[in-house]
């Protein structure tokens, strides 16, 4: 006999097993509208790479801490303007801490939202930074409240059966945006990001290497935080065309 839906997905909510029965999208156009209503220009959408190394580099680090290496930062002071993009990546060697916290701060400003895609992974970094630059803290500890995180417009009020029950932006993102894919970068994930990044700090490494691994990695990063643009515009769409 065929397995039932409900064991299938187990946890899955009842709008998610209307779209699977259905195989069709179900949109609560209330709930969405006002999760975009709630948004405050400029929006920044932001993603952090890290790493974690067994062995602690750097002060205040335990094994496996997730250092902040790089950082995409995609910028729409409104709903017209043009968008900007503003990046970080670290040279690969030293603690780049201060200097990311520095340059963080000035690329997100004091007004507007931030957007995250599981905002739980960046604002868990940030309060790090915090704790370690305490000349910083309270400016870093300001940008929690602005964050809103991308992934509840999906968990919430936008369900689509061909997301499988994931509500990873890999899994989201084809779906919406099916002209926007990671096929074929030479760094399409968290995983080969740290490989890179660990190559960029190999004093083994030559270069030229060193020269793509940093193209590589900062084309990934700014793929990120462009689909989190690309997927709040298509919830847009949905939203105007119901």
């Amino acid at each position: 006999a065929d397995i039932p839906i409900e064991e299938k997905i187990p946890r899955s909510k009842p709008e998610q097993l209307q779209a699977v029965r259905s195989g069709a999208a179900v949109l609560d156009v209330a709930g969405l509208s006002s999760f975009l209503a709630a948004l405050r220009y400029p929006l920044h959408f932001l993603d952090f790479e890290t790493i974690g190394y067994g062995i602690p580099r750097f002060a205040g680090m335990a094994p496996y801490d997730q250092l902040p290496f790089q950082y995409s930062c995609h910028v729409l002071e409104s709903p017209q303007a043009t968008l900007q993009h503003r990046e970080y990546l670290a040279a690969g060697s030293g603690d780049c801490r201060p200097e990311l916290a520095e340059r963080l701060l000035a690329d997100l400003g004091r007004r507007g939202s931030i957007l995250a895609f599981n905002q739980g992974f960046e604002k868990a970094r940030l309060v790090e930074l915090a704790a370690f630059l305490p000349e910083c803290a309270a400016a870093v500890e300001q940008l929690l409240d602005r964050f809103v995180d991308l992934k509840d417009a999906f968990t919430k009020y936008y369900y689509h059966p061909e997301f499988h029950g994931s509500f990873s932006l890999k899994d989201v993102l084809p779906v919406l945006v099916p002209t926007m894919s990671y096929a074929g970068m030479a760094v399409a994930d968290g995983v080969g990001a740290q490989a890179a990044y660990a190559r960029l700090g190999d004093e083994k490494t030559p270069t030229s290497e060193k020269q793509a691994l940093r193209q590589n990695l900062l084309e990934y990063c700014r793929q990120d935080t462009f689909a989190m643009v690309a997927l709040l515009r298509a919830l847009e769409k949905r939203v105007a065309e119901v």
